[in-house]
């Protein structure tokens, strides 16, 4: 994962970069006097190791405070050219950096003033999925059942899974495997079946 840190970063900057005027960077400026900006810094693991959390503070200014809040507004909207959400989801991989990116949220909204100018800010907080490049594999699960209900035939032979738990919400929902033999030579007698189940 920290090897894609970079990646996801610039694939941040990039989807950003598409809406216009909005001038994106990875790192704290030392000088604020360029507007629109969005700055993204990393923000830490969450819970699981396959996924990244980013900020990105978007700095908007105006001759007016009412013009740099109707600015932030634009880009706090989940649609339009200037949406943060929208630009991010038009590209939800990242260039291919990761599996999924999304907004989960946007926090911190406020007036900041520098010098002589006043500017409207917010923090869009982005969580970015990488579970094929970190190689994830998933768990194996096993299980075992009693067979019950064999029934033979001339071309058939098939049982009942009973009690399986979780099948379709419902405790002891019974799932069937049926083999069938149009050439009827044998009954199924003494032979090992192996079934996967999915859903």
């Amino acid at each position: 994962m920290r090897n894609d840190i970079f990646g996801m970063k610039q694939g941040i900057k990039t989807r950003l970069e598409s809406i216009p005027g909005l001038r994106a960077i990875t790192y704290e400026p030392e000088d604020w006097s360029d507007f629109p900006v969005a700055v993204i810094r990393t923000d830490g693991r969450s819970a699981s190791r396959f996924e990244a959390d980013f900020v990105v503070t978007v700095m908007a200014g105006g001759s007016k405070r009412r013009e740099a809040y109707d600015t932030l507004d634009s880009y706090i909207a989940s649609g339009g050219e200037m949406s943060v959400e929208a630009a991010i989801y038009g590209d939800m991989t990242l260039g291919g950096a990761a599996d999924r990116a999304y907004l989960v949220g946007v926090d911190n909204i406020r007036i900041v003033r520098m010098g002589a100018g006043r500017y409207a800010g917010a923090d869009f907080r982005i969580r970015v999925e990488n579970r094929t490049k970190a190689g994830a594999t998933p768990p194996k699960e096993e299980r075992s059942y009693t067979l019950s209900n064999e029934r033979d035939g001339a071309n058939r032979n098939y049982f009942d899974m009973t009690g399986i738990p979780g099948a379709h919400g419902t405790h002891g929902t019974p799932a069937q495997i049926k083999i069938y033999d149009p050439s009827g030579t044998w009954s199924g007698e003494r032979k090992t079946w192996i079934g996967k189940r999915s859903g």
